[in-house]
């Protein structure tokens, strides 16, 4: 290879880092709902074999992804159309 890869002064590098710092919203989100679960539905749960916790960790983890691209998506767009006016960096 020639020439470095370009990666992180591009829209690729933006969005990579803007969805690693907006990360722990996902954690956050998924550990409250794992704390919020009632012990006696975990047990009744589990005594039809069923599991109880993936129901809520899927919708805290998918709130928490909408949250990340909303936020990464606001950024990057707010940079695009006031990039094209002042020659910033995806003008």
């Amino acid at each position: 290879m020639a020439q470095p890869i370009n990666f992180v002064y591009g829209i690729h590098g933006v969005l990579l880092v803007e969805t690693l710092h907006l990360f722990p919203m996902i954690t956050l989100n998924v550990v409250d709902a794992l704390a919020k679960i009632d012990p006696a539905l975990e047990e009744a749960a589990e005594s039809v074999g069923a599991r109880y916790i993936a129901g809520s960790a899927n919708e805290a983890a998918a709130l928490g992804v909408i949250l990340i691209v909303v936020a990464t998506l606001s950024l990057v767009l707010i940079n695009r159309i006031a990039g094209a006016r002042m020659g910033g960096m995806f003008g």
